[in-house]
């Protein structure tokens, strides 16, 4: 493995393709600005504001940093400047580029929770998060209950994905998911 023309690693194969992708994948979260705080909000009524959105692995510990296959917890901290009725939180996943590529909402619950004004926090659980390594983003939006939007912002928080145990250089290469 080569870095402007110096060595930076030598040896077998899949353990230099590894760390490539390693060095590569922190480039890229250094340079996307992942949680450095550059929010691009899309919409804002002043109704709702989003104060923070945590990323934790499987033992609610906050990381920007989760294995492939792990658990994803996205803790959402947020403050009702009214009372909410029912509203619609979506929270999705997307590329340092704004590919989007899951999402879920509390639409999908049974009875829609509302929400007095005041701070509140959610728990968003993913059980096993198929995304192959590289960094990724998260998106979140607030509709009223007539599905208009509230807050909508990308790039909320960031994390990247690393491969754990699986060996980075096995993985089919194309696609974002395993």
């Amino acid at each position: 493995l080569l870095d402007h023309g110096r060595v930076l690693m030598d040896g077998p194969s899949s353990e230099v393709c590894n760390r490539f992708f390693a060095l590569s994948d922190e480039k890229i979260h250094q340079q996307a600005g992942m949680g450095s705080g550059r929010v691009q909000i899309a919409q804002y009524t002043g109704e709702v504001d989003l104060l923070d959105v945590s990323v934790q692995d499987d033992e609610g510990t906050p990381s920007d940093e989760l294995d492939m296959h792990r658990r994803l917890r996205l803790r959402l901290h947020f403050r009702a400047n009214m009372d909410l009725v029912a509203p619609e939180i979506i929270v999705g996943l997307h590329t340092v580029d704004f590919v989007y590529l899951a999402f879920t909402s509390t639409a999908i619950l049974p009875e829609a929770p509302s929400y007095a004004a005041g701070e509140h926090y959610i728990d968003c659980v993913l059980d096993d998060l198929p995304l192959k390594p590289g960094v990724y983003g998260v998106r979140v939006a607030f509709r009223d209950k007539h599905r208009r939007v509230m807050w909508q912002g990308d790039n909320v928080a960031g994390f990247k994905v690393s491969p754990g145990a699986i060996n980075i250089s096995r993985l089919p290469g194309i696609g974002l998911v395993d």
